[in-house]
């Protein structure tokens, strides 16, 4: 079976995001260490154990107790990673697997979106686009390399959010809304920073 070449031209982009991804994890996790960052600690070490402080505004794990509000947006991530560790996933698995998603969205949604944007037939800008946003220096020190887990789910979120809103204003597309709402809604952990709160307003 013959596949048609616009479906071809159209998969290149998806499969170029999801290799690139797949040899960015391999390189990452290629001893067998997982990543851990003062900020958050081991996220995916024991999720479950993360999961039973994170539900509470007061967190007693931290003599005398302390009040972390901003921890209750963490709750919808780390359920989703203890339902996988009960799964039988490695914690070294689990942050594989959370920093593969987040690098493929981060790339194709901004690949997306720049597509969305220019109006045109020609993939190569939105590639060369959504390569830049994943790779540029910025992302790779300041995001992923200071580890702040808030900050690599907004980037990650943020070319699909600026996809929907702009799909909504332009074309008053009621689907595009839902899309956002369901974007925020996934994405709602990076709310753990406030300041992300005003980025998203």
């Amino acid at each position: 079976m013959k596949l048609p070449k616009k479906f071809l031209v159209q998969s290149i982009p998806l499969f170029l995001f999801l290799s690139l991804s797949i040899i960015l994890i391999f390189s990452w996790f290629r001893f067998g260490y997982i990543y851990g960052g003062g900020d958050v600690g081991l996220q995916t070490y024991n999720p479950q154990r993360t999961l039973s402080n994170a539900r509470y505004i007061w967190w007693e794990a931290v003599a005398p107790g302390a009040p972390l509000p901003q921890g209750l947006s963490a709750v919808p991530l780390h359920l989703i990673l203890s339902f996988f560790q009960l799964l039988g996933f490695s914690p070294l698995g689990l942050q594989a697997i959370t920093f593969f998603t987040l690098l493929f969205l981060m790339g194709f949604g901004m690949y997306l979106f720049l597509r969305s944007l220019l109006e045109r037939k020609n993939i190569i800008l939105p590639i060369l686009g959504g390569l830049f946003y994943m790779l540029n220096p910025y992302m790779m020190i300041q995001v992923w390399h200071r580890f702040v887990h808030t900050t690599i789910f907004l980037a990650a979120a943020l070319p699909f959010l600026a996809l929907f809103w702009n799909d909504w204003i332009k074309k008053g597309n009621f689907r595009s809304l839902i899309l956002f709402s369901l974007t925020t809604f996934f994405s709602v952990y990076l709310f753990g920073t406030f300041a992300f709160i005003i980025t998203i307003w």
